[in-house]
């Protein structure tokens, strides 16, 4: 549920600013993205959340949220602003988390000011702002669920630098400086439980609405299915090719686990939205199998 959520995010940003270790930035990034912004309506929460639910399942309805869930997400949502940047040591400054965002720092004793506004898709521009030039370390995190990831300084040529880890600039900054950090970023399937497949974009897990409660749900996503990226209202739009998985039944009104083992037919597309974009929905597929 939503405390439960707002818990781990807690947990997490303290991890983090333990351990310095990236791994638990990206968790942080997926779980905002996903858990929590799918928990959070225009009309309230839906503080229950499951990867596949029909569109009449109990836990989409959406309430009022009490004084303790609002509580717990305010400290959720400080410790996400905290994790964007952080400091490393007197000359040394991270940003770990790729948001707009502004960080105001000392680094060497004189006060620097960063700016970071989106320019672009998944390109973020970061303006700097000092008492006088100053020499001190930037680290760029470029999460690992990118393909690749460029920065360049001051207009320069893109040099590409490393996914999956925070990246070291250190140079003499002044006033006027800027960095354009790029990521280039394409749809993937990570496997989870009994062989389920859940597409990803980026941070965000891509899902199949099911707007109502007759909505067709049983499917199973095609292995090594090709990706199309589609763009509306500044979201993404995945299409995946899949076939009908009649044998995956319900249990109790509710979705059972995804078979296995299910032979590719007939194709279908499939166009998924972002996870926080549906109530009723299929993150987490069946694989079919093409056999030879």
């Amino acid at each position: 549920g939503l405390l439960a959520v707002c818990a781990q995010l807690e947990a997490l940003h303290d991890l983090l600013a333990a351990s310095g270790d990236v791994a638990y930035a990206e968790k942080i990034e997926r779980i905002t993205e996903n858990a929590l912004a799918g928990m959070l309506r225009p009309e309230g929460v839906c503080a229950g959340q499951a990867v596949n639910r029909l569109g009449n399942d109990e836990t989409c309805a959406v309430r009022e949220a009490t004084r303790k869930e609002t509580s717990a997400l305010l400290r959720a949502m400080h410790a996400v602003r905290r994790s964007v940047w952080m400091v490393k040591g007197e000359a040394e400054l991270a940003m770990l988390l790729p948001y707009e965002s502004c960080c105001l720092a000392r680094m060497d004793g004189t006060p620097v000011r960063i700016s970071s506004v989106a320019t672009g898709l998944h390109t973020l521009t970061l303006t700097v702002e000092t008492k006088q030039p100053v020499e001190f370390t930037l680290y760029l995190h470029a999460p690992g669920y990118a393909e690749s990831a460029t920065v360049a300084i001051n207009g320069g040529k893109p040099v590409n630098v490393a996914c999956g880890k925070a990246n070291a600039i250190k140079r003499m900054f002044q006033t006027g400086d800027t960095l354009t950090f790029t990521l280039q970023c394409v749809p993937f399937v990570e496997t989870g439980y009994r062989g389920s497949a859940s597409v990803y974009y980026g941070s965000l897990l891509m899902a199949l609405p099911l707007p109502e409660a007759g909505a067709a749900w049983q499917y199973a996503l095609q292995e090594d299915t090709p990706f199309s990226v589609g763009w509306e209202v500044g979201r993404p739009r995945v299409t995946v090719d899949a076939c009908l998985a009649p044998d995956w039944a319900l249990r109790n009104g509710a979705m059972t686990a995804p078979p296995q083992g299910l032979p590719m037919g007939e194709a279908y597309e499939l166009t998924l939205l972002p996870y926080a974009d549906t109530l009723g929905r299929v993150a987490g597929f069946p694989q079919a199998v093409t056999r030879a």
